[in-house]
C-alpha cells in the first residue's frame, strides 16, 4: 500500500511535468514540501481492529502518523464518523455566546424577544448549522445533541428557566427545530443549484436530502 501511494504521487508529478512543464517546479514544491501540513486518517467502523498490512504514507521521508480526527473546512471529522469531537467543538464555541445572550436578556430594561431571537440567529445558530449538509448524513443522536444546544440558547435569549419545555420555547420564538432548519437550508441550496444549472451539485444535494 505504501508503494502504491508513492507510485501514485510520482505518476501525478510525471503527468503534470509532461503536460504543464512551466508548472512542474511549483507542483514539486507544493506536493513534497508540505509534510508538516499533511494529515492522515483511517476511516474504520472497528477502531480496535488491527490490520495485518496497515497503511503507511511518507512525504519527503517523513512518516505521516494516523490521527483520531482531522479538520477540513471547519468540520472536524473523526475516523468513525461519530462527529463527537465536532459536537464538542460546537458546544465549547457557543457556550460563551449563550452566556452573553443570558446576560443581555437579564440586563435589558424592557427585553425585546424579536431582537433577542435575531441575536441568537446571528451568534449561535450560524455555528450550530455550519456544515449541516454533511451532518444531515449523520445519526439522529447527533441532531438530538444539536437540538439541546439550540434549546439552551433560545432559553437564554428569552430569559426562560432551564426547565422550560422544548415545545414552548419553539412556539414562543416561532423557530423551527434545528434539523428542520438545516433541511430548509439544503432545499434552498438545491433550488440555487437548479437555477444555476449545476446538475452535479444538485444531484449530490438531493441525495443527501433523500437520506434524511
Amino acid at each position: 500500500m505504501a508503494n502504491s501511494s508513492s507510485s501514485l504521487i510520482q505518476k501525478t508529478c510525471s503527468f503534470k511535468n509532461s503536460n504543464f512543464p512551466q508548472r512542474s517546479k511549483m507542483l514539486t514544491s507544493s506536493l513534497y514540501s508540505q509534510a508538516t501540513k499533511t494529515e492522515l486518517i483511517h476511516f474504520s467502523l472497528h477502531p480496535r481492529k488491527k490490520y495485518k498490512n496497515p497503511v503507511i504514507v511518507k512525504v519527503e521521508n517523513t512518516t505521516i502518523k494516523p490521527l483520531e480526527h482531522t479538520r477540513y473546512l471547519g468540520i472536524i471529522i473523526d475516523k468513525r464518523l461519530k462527529w463527537r469531537t465536532h459536537l464538542e467543538h460546537i458546544e465549547k464555541k457557543i457556550a460563551p455566546r449563550i452566556g452573553l445572550l443570558r446576560y443581555l436578556a437579564r440586563s435589558a430594561y424592557e427585553p425585546n424577544n424579536k431582537i433577542m431571537i435575531n441575536i441568537y440567529k446571528s451568534l449561535v445558530r450560524t455555528i450550530i448549522v455550519y456544515g449541516s449538509p454533511v451532518l444531515l448524513t449523520a445519526d439522529q443522536k447527533v441532531w438530538d445533541r444539536l437540538q439541546i444546544c439550540q434549546n439552551k440558547a433560545i432559553r437564554a435569549a428569552l430569559g426562560l428557566p432551564i426547565y422550560t419545555s422544548t415545545k414552548y420555547i419553539h412556539t414562543t420564538s416561532q423557530l423551527p427545530k434545528i434539523k428542520e432548519y438545516a433541511v430548509e437550508i439544503l432545499q434552498k441550496a438545491i433550488q440555487t443549484a437548479t437555477t444555476n444549472n449545476d446538475i452535479t451539485l444538485r444531484n449530490q444535494l438531493q441525495h443527501i436530502l433523500h437520506g434524511t
